[in-house]
């Protein structure tokens, strides 16, 4: 008889925490998404939900993409900073599942109906704060519950314009909860480049400590948090809202994101592989909020020819939000795997590649105009790349245990 243990696949490496299960999901998903999407807007693939397609777009990529990435990092990070057990095993599972329906009722609403995603979304985000609000409260970062709760209180006006309660326009509730999560990356950027600055300033044996500074980060939410009401109320015609106010709340964000990065000019530390990309994180949110601000204010004919604020925005949420997220993967998947904060050479292509999905998003069409879909085929194409390479050099570190 065979008296050897039964071996549990709960009870594997990659369900011991939860980027390590999560994390190829989210690289999974991104490659399946923007094809998707690319698909949809040059009209091969027919998804067309009811409402503005663009606003549904934002909403995938937020509380799809990016609800995940949320997901693997606050459930590896909480119970690590409140010194408790690790997200693992059958609860890690469920959670995963529960996700998966979540995007199958999202791509499917227009066979199924709006309600399946309704439900299922909203109450994976409310566990989610049920769930690590305990964890959150008595910590250092404890900052981080309240644009936890109201990025789920954005995703309840999304579906209240949806259903038309309120007569709030749905692509405005999208802009809203993009803003929200911006401002829930200037809290998560906080420790990550405590950690990396700090890192590269030791390896650089430069005899100095990086300490960003709250007032500049609050300065900075406050601004962001100006702009993105300004622009919600004045899309839904609550309060009269001139462009030139507009504009120079946008030009405020930006001054303050880049006032952040005065902490960070310590010599050559910005020099290096984990460093510079956290520090164009800042760069791409300011310069999305200073062409939103040039445009708003008719300073340059050819931005309003161009649908500069399109592209603006693009800047700010998507494109900062998708390095910001892609650094986390990166840095979590080395750390919490037993590596050194060294990116080997697939590791190195791939963030290239984010990076030259972004700007030839962000800049062709601003530049050439008429170059609008080969720059969306060309993001695409350089975003397929850096996620497909960051599988192949990653998922080994998950599935086996840290060296």
């Amino acid at each position: 008889m065979d008296n050897k243990p039964k071996h549990n696949i709960l009870d594997g490496y990659i369900f011991s925490e939860a980027l390590r299960f999560l994390f190829p999901f989210i690289a999974l998903y991104a490659i399946f998404a923007i094809v998707i999407w690319t698909l949809t807007f040059t009209g091969i693939v027919d998804f067309n939900p009811a409402g503005d397609i663009i606003a549904w777009h934002y909403y995938d990529m937020l509380y799809g993409f990016t609800f995940a990435a949320l997901l693997g990092f606050i459930l590896t990070a909480a119970p690590e900073w409140a010194d408790t057990a690790k997200v693992s095993g059958g609860e890690l599972l469920l959670i995963a599942v529960a996700w998966l329906f979540c995007r199958m009722s999202f791509w499917f609403l227009e066979y199924i109906s709006i309600y399946p995603a309704f439900i299922s979304h909203l109450s994976l985000n409310l566990w989610l704060i049920w769930r690590v609000y305990p964890l959150l409260k008595d910590t250092m970062m404890k900052r981080l519950i309240w644009p936890i709760m109201a990025q789920f209180l954005a995703q309840i006006i999304f579906f209240v314009s949806y259903f038309e309660w309120l007569d709030i326009s749905l692509i405005s509730a999208s802009r809203l909860a993009s803003g929200i999560f911006i401002i829930m990356i200037l809290q998560v950027l906080k420790p990550i480049s405590m950690v990396i600055m700090n890192d590269s300033l030791e390896r650089k044996n430069i005899d100095e400590t990086f300490i960003p500074r709250p007032p500049r980060r609050r300065f900075a939410i406050f601004c962001i948090l100006l702009f993105v009401g300004a622009d919600f109320a004045s899309s839904n015609d609550m309060l009269n809202i001139s462009g030139e106010m507009h504009g120079l709340l946008a030009f405020a964000a930006a001054a303050s994101l880049l006032n952040i990065l005065n902490d960070w000019h310590i010599k050559h530390a910005i020099f290096s592989s984990f460093t510079a990309p956290l520090y164009l994180i800042y760069w791409f949110m300011a310069v999305g909020f200073t062409l939103f601000g040039l445009e708003k204010l008719a300073i340059f004919d050819h931005l309003s020819e161009v649908n500069a604020l399109l592209h603006a925005r693009h800047f700010i949420f998507m494109g900062a939000i998708s390095l910001a997220i892609f650094m986390v993967l990166l840095i979590a998947g080395r750390r919490h795997t037993g590596r050194s904060l060294d990116l080997p050479l697939k590791a190195k292509l791939a963030l290239i590649f984010m990076l030259m999905s972004i700007l030839s998003r962000g800049l062709m069409p601003l530049i050439y105009p008429d170059t609008v879909d080969l720059a969306y085929q060309l993001s695409a194409t350089f975003w397929v790349l850096a996620f497909g390479l960051y599988l192949a050099e990653f998922l080994p570190y998950f599935i086996k245990n840290n060296r």
